[in-house]
């Protein structure tokens, strides 16, 4: 009749009633919802002649109500005996609310973490000890260039060649002593290219902390590795030309120490590269001119980037004259991290300089000291030097007749009076 016989004190405390209150009372219409009672009574009509009843023997979920309404989750097990002709039931019930919370918890994570998974734009594969793939999600699909079908049920090395083979035979031993690991490889395409990829990978544990398998989170760097590469060419370009360059280059740190130069810098300093490297610009000039640096210095930390003439110091003791091209270089943020210099050796440019000077001033003391007037004009007729000798003999002053044409101030007639055609004249066919 689903009449209570007995009721313990771990029942009271689950549905609110007392021993003695529950005590002959239907158990069914104490404590399960009205939802169920058709099912249940007929259930008892059945039990009550045959002994029989689908849920004897068995451990059942079901919905169950305490006295104050409230309905939460239980777990009951109920099993019969037979005393006389009349049947009887015992049943447990637990109350599992915390446990279908939990599980609901664990679900709504689930749920959570799949959505990330499956929107994630790194890819996502795991693997059990035998690496065997058993997920994957669309971003992996699209790293590897094939649908997930293509992927789960094959093993990792399906998606490598032999060099990389090597790195995943490698990367699974650190793996088995449940080690996380970080690394590099490439994969293999379906169309037979290769996707170069960071590996993250961790692995999974059971409730022994036994490894049952890994996962990795991948990202697809070929374009980070293709740009890395270009940067490399550019590098050994860029190389190639400051070793094999007619000038010397060199870089300084915000220290203004020396952190590379090329072999005609060396070449220009007379010194080997490592006796430069680390040391100071001060370190190669005199006192002179390292007052021309400190100069240049000031421009560098505004930005500004010029050119300018310096003598260096050679070990030997002799100066070379050199023409610095200076540029200040920045890093991303803008920040000053130091400046390189293009250098030309003008020591011979220099000495020429000074030599033509010298000549130059050898011709002006002849031609002041000389008792003949001289004076010499261009191709267009215009005065470019006169001696004293000759503004005197003119009467007029030099200045006067520097950079006029000559012709029209002192050949413009002849003896008798006659126009004299510059066309005529001598010195204008010469």
């Amino acid at each position: 009749e689903g009449k209570v016989l007995f009721w313990n004190p771990a029942a009271e405390r689950l549905f609110g009633f007392s021993e003695a209150g529950a005590m002959g009372m239907d158990f069914h219409q104490m404590a399960a919802p009205q939802v169920y009672h058709d099912k249940i009574y007929k259930g008892l009509k059945h039990f009550a002649k045959t002994g029989e009843g689908g849920v004897l023997g068995t451990t059942t979920e079901i919905t169950a109500r305490n006295r104050k309404g409230h309905e939460f989750p239980v777990e009951v097990t109920i099993s019969s005996f037979q005393v006389d002709d009349e049947w009887f039931a015992v049943g447990t019930v637990r109350d599992i609310t915390e446990r279908k919370q939990s599980e609901e918890a664990l679900k709504k994570s689930e749920r959570r973490l799949k959505t990330i998974l499956e929107t994630a734009n790194d890819g996502f594969f795991a693997v059990d000890n035998n690496q065997k793939i058993i997920e994957a999600n669309p971003a992996m699909s699209k790293i590897l260039g094939r649908e997930r079908e293509d992927i789960t049920g094959k093993t990792t090395f399906d998606f490598v060649d032999e060099e990389n083979r090597k790195i995943l035979l490698k990367q699974i031993e650190m793996r088995t002593g449940g080690e996380k690991g970080s690394y590099e490889i490439a994969l293999s395409r379906s169309d037979g290219s290769h996707v170069s990829c960071l590996f993250n990978v961790s692995v999974y544990l059971d409730e022994n902390n036994e490894k049952i398998g890994a996962f990795a989170m991948v990202t697809d760097i070929t374009e980070r590795k293709l740009a890395e590469e270009a940067i490399k060419n550019s590098e050994r370009r860029l190389k190639t030309i400051l070793e094999t360059a007619d000038e010397g280059f060199q870089l300084i740190n915000t220290n203004l120490e020396v952190i590379d130069l090329n072999p005609k810098m060396c070449t220009i300093m007379g010194r080997e590269k490592d006796d430069v490297i680390g040391k100071t610009i001060f370190d190669f000039v005199d006192e002179e001119n390292k007052k021309i640096f400190l100069e240049q210095i000031e421009l560098r930390k505004q930005g500004i980037s010029s050119a300018y003439e310096i003598a260096l110091s050679r070990p030997d003791g002799s100066n070379v004259n050199c023409l610095f091209n200076v540029t200040p270089l920045f890093d991303e943020n803008n920040e000053r991290i130091g400046a390189f210099a293009m250098v030309t050796d003008i020591t011979e440019r220099k000495q020429a300089e000074e030599a033509m000077k010298e000549s130059e001033a050898r011709t002006r003391l002849i031609l002041n000291s000389a008792g003949e007037g001289i004076f010499g004009v261009n191709a267009e007729g215009h005065v470019v030097f006169i001696n004293p000798g000759a503004v005197n003999m003119l009467g007029f002053e030099e200045k006067e007749l520097l950079g006029k044409k000559i012709h029209a101030l002192i050949h413009h007639t002849r003896a008798d009076g006659t126009d004299y055609p510059v066309e005529t004249c001598p010195m204008y066919a010469a």
